[in-house]
């Protein structure tokens, strides 16, 4: 029976060993679950702010595309009337517009304008620009 007690003393102490082993394991298991617990808590508060911010932006985007969509709506029926006018020009308008030695303002902005819409390069675009701000 001794010799039974101490066979059993001596696996107890063996499994002991493990046991202590495996607890110490487990603990170092923990250490890392909580570890990715808090950074995976971090990416999902991060990602909540995130997402809360696309959300606002894409509000703002909304209403900023609801705006020019009013904006455009206001202003397709003066173009349509632009185009229209531009429809009646004929060769006596124009001559009548090189008859003029000094143009009124309007119609050197009108004019210049008009060389920006046509002109085919960008160096012509910013000598009628620079022509345009001249003009009171």
């Amino acid at each position: 029976m001794a010799k039974q007690t101490d066979e059993l003393k001596e696996k107890l102490k063996v499994e002991e060993v493990e046991v202590t082993k495996k607890n110490e394991e487990a603990d170092r298991l923990i250490k890392v679950v909580e570890t990715e617990t808090k950074k995976v808590t971090e990416q999902r508060e991060a990602a909540a702010i995130e997402e809360k911010e696309v959300a606002e932006k894409k509000e703002r985007v909304a209403e900023r595309q609801a705006e020019c969509d009013r904006d455009l709506q206001k202003a397709l029926p003066a173009l349509k009337a632009a185009e229209e006018a531009l429809n009646t020009l004929n060769r006596n308008n124009l001559t009548e517009l090189k008859s003029f030695a000094t143009p009124p303002a309007a119609v050197l902005k009108v004019t210049a304008a008009l060389q920006v819409l046509l002109a085919p390069s960008s160096n012509e675009k910013s000598f009628v620009f620079s022509m345009i701000e001249n003009v009171e």
